[in-house]
């Protein structure tokens, strides 16, 4: 049984008779159609990747580090991936319509055998975020792997998994995780520091809760390895409040047991040899400098020359009726998903002399002056122009664009997960 590593949550476990490529995402070449790049820099070449020819590949939700369909375009179409039940099945979807023709949805408690030499899998829908995320448990010539790829965690779904085989042998658990708050908050200097050093123990206590709750023998860390370009890539360092892989590991080993397994790109770990296949590299924001800088300086698609610019000349001057088009289509949704008692408002800026007012309320958008808004409680979300309409027009996905191009601002109020996920319904 061996398990390598890539990038980010991208991970090939290789038993003896099966080879599971998990979330496959490379940013070939500092090439991004989204903005959002690989962290620290991966040199994998596509035809490194060609060769891999897994026998599945595990797709766990549609966020852009996960779900690449340039990396996906180097697989033969005909290759069986791997999807959770989801109730509205995006990833079955996405999937679909790039032409991938063997999409096997994982049966909740049900599982799936892999082979007749006795490999299988079991998968769910996150607990925390059923719509978007899943988590998985393979056995693989006998062990039993547990990928919980950035779920939020959830500690009932945790020791769920751990029972259901006897116990876990192989983590695969987060030892961060990206998020725009406080990297992406407009906010003072000070105040954003205090957040980072609490996004920061936060962070380090989700992990040894991972490792707590799931007890496995072996640990190997993943997740949190993404960056966005432009001028966002500066705010890593002392916003984003991740860990290096070590940090984590030291601090879950205070008070549990486990052996780490630290990977980085393309180095594997033998589980029945006990030994490695590589050197483990640790990244972090420091030793990474000249590829922070390389990214600083890359375009986003929306800047005069990027991939989705539309001129100021061409632009709407007023988008009230296409939001309140919009508006409707996400009041259905919010209604079939029973979200009728949000009482939370949201204001949308895209730098025109007004701002657009949103209340889960009511089905109106109004217009209002930054400076006269009268709520209480509210967020505002701060965006190009060319991402709200390509929002609208379906040309985007909230949950893959929020933390690459919004800065936002909450009064009075928390994060509320279910407002967020509603604006994946803002369209026409």
């Amino acid at each position: 049984m061996k398990i390598k590593y890539f990038a980010n949550a991208m991970v090939l476990l290789e038993g003896s008779k099966t080879k599971i490529l998990c979330d496959p995402w490379i940013t070939f070449d500092n090439f991004s159609t989204t903005d959002i790049y690989n962290f620290p820099k991966c040199n994998t070449s596509k035809n490194e990747i060609k060769k891999i020819k897994p026998d599945y590949l595990y797709i766990t939700h549609t966020h852009v580090d996960h779900f690449d369909p340039i990396t996906l375009s180097l697989f033969d179409k005909n290759t069986p991936i791997l999807v959770a039940d989801y109730k509205v099945n995006f990833t079955a979807r996405n999937i679909s319509s790039l032409g991938f023709k063997n999409i096997k949805i994982i049966p909740k408690n049900q599982g799936l055998k892999l082979n007749k030499s006795g490999d299988s899998v079991w998968m769910e829908p996150s607990a925390e975020a059923p719509d978007v995320d899943s988590i998985a448990l393979f056995k693989l010539d006998k062990f039993r792997i547990l990928n919980a790829n950035d779920n939020i965690f959830n500690y009932k779904q945790c020791a769920k998994f751990r029972k259901k085989l006897n116990g876990i042998d192989i983590g695969l658990l987060p030892s961060g995780s990206h998020g725009p708050w406080p990297m992406f908050f407009d906010e003072v200097i000070e105040k954003k520091l205090m957040w980072a050093r609490e996004r920061k123990a936060r962070l380090l206590e989700n992990f040894r809760k991972y490792v707590n709750a799931t007890k496995p023998e072996w640990v190997v860390p993943i997740a949190a390895g993404l960056m966005c370009s432009g001028d966002r890539a500066k705010q890593y360092k002392k916003f984003s409040g991740i860990s290096p892989r070590t940090e984590a590991i030291n601090y879950a080993l205070k008070s549990e047991k486990f052996i780490p397994i630290p990977l980085s790109n393309n180095v594997s770990y033998d589980f029945k040899k006990g030994k490695y296949n590589g050197k483990y590299i640790e990244a972090t924001f420091g030793n990474q400098k000249k590829y922070i800088n390389e990214l600083s300086k890359l375009p986003d698609k929306f800047s005069k020359g990027g991939l989705f610019h539309i001129d100021k000349s061409q632009q709407i001057n007023d988008l009230t009726n296409l939001l309140s088009i919009a508006r409707r289509t996400q009041l259905r949704w919010q209604k079939k998903l029973g979200l009728m008692n949000l009482s939370h408002t949201i204001f949308l800026d895209v730098n025109h002399k007004f701002i657009y007012r949103l209340s889960f309320k009511t089905q109106t958008i109004e217009k209002v002056k930054r400076k006269k808004i009268k709520d209480k409680k509210y967020e505002i979300f701060k965006m190009p122009y060319e991402l709200l309409f390509g929002i609208i027009t379906r040309h985007f996905f909230w949950d893959n664009v929020n933390t690459s191009h919004v800065y936002f601002v909450r009064k009075n109020c928390e994060l509320n997960r279910d407002t967020l996920h509603l604006m994946n319904y803002l369209n026409i």
